[in-house]
């Protein structure tokens, strides 16, 4: 699969609630719902909303509402149908839609890379931490090709909750060595990241990623 796509963010708390449910759990039960490509619950350490309070785990005697980041990326159409339901899951935060090209399966050998200013962009690879390439993560793998083609800094960020190859990926409490969704963020030369897409395809069994023009 190859379109043009838009990635959706969703910035709240976590002691936001949509009725008796938390949001957090009714954003990616929604997520789920809609079948959508892949999505991601991270969690933060410090930050502050709409209300503008700081919120951080170096307070923990006040620190009820630390913020969480959700982000789910598909086709056009796809985040369209379900802003409205992402409305009612989470009924004060923030919603950003950015603009991304994606890809995935064997579509990503030949993804064709957004020139940014520079000649710069970011390849964002939407992964599960449990995945494996001859015992190894998978995520590592995918950091060590694209240091090897020349890419200048590559993340990876690990979820709390979320979707990944179209099953939720959930890490319980007091939980040790859980399969999470994870996401893989690049940064580089567009030429650089070309070079890693064929790889990718030979690390990861259905690799979903985001292409995008950076300054």
């Amino acid at each position: 699969m190859k379109a043009d796509a838009l990635r959706l963010s969703v910035y709240f708390g976590d002691s936001v609630t949509a009725g008796p449910e938390l949001s957090s759990d009714a954003l990616m039960a929604c997520f789920a719902d809609h079948g959508l490509a892949s999505a991601t619950l991270l969690r933060g350490i410090e930050g502050f909303g709409l209300n503008r309070r700081i919120q951080a785990e170096r307070f923990p005697d006040a620190s009820t509402d630390l913020p969480l980041l959700a982000v789910a990326v598909d086709a056009r159409e796809r985040i369209g149908a379900v802003l409205d339901d992402v409305d009612l899951a989470v009924p004060r935060g923030l919603v950003t839609l950015e603009e991304a090209r994606l890809a995935t399966a064997e579509d990503v050998r030949d993804a064709e890379l957004p020139h940014g200013a520079g000649g710069a962009a970011k390849l964002t690879i939407y992964c599960d931490s449990g995945e494996r390439l001859a015992g190894r993560p998978s995520y590592r793998e995918a950091v060590a090709l694209l240091r090897r083609r020349g890419a200048l800094g590559a993340t990876v960020l690990t979820g709390a909750d979320g979707l990944a190859h179209g099953k939720r990926r959930r890490v319980r409490l007091l939980s040790t060595g859980a399969s999470a969704p994870a996401l893989v963020v690049s940064v580089g030369p567009v030429d650089a990241l070309r070079r890693s897409l064929q790889g990718l395809t030979e690390i990861f069994e259905e690799p979903v990623v985001t292409l995008e023009p950076i300054a």
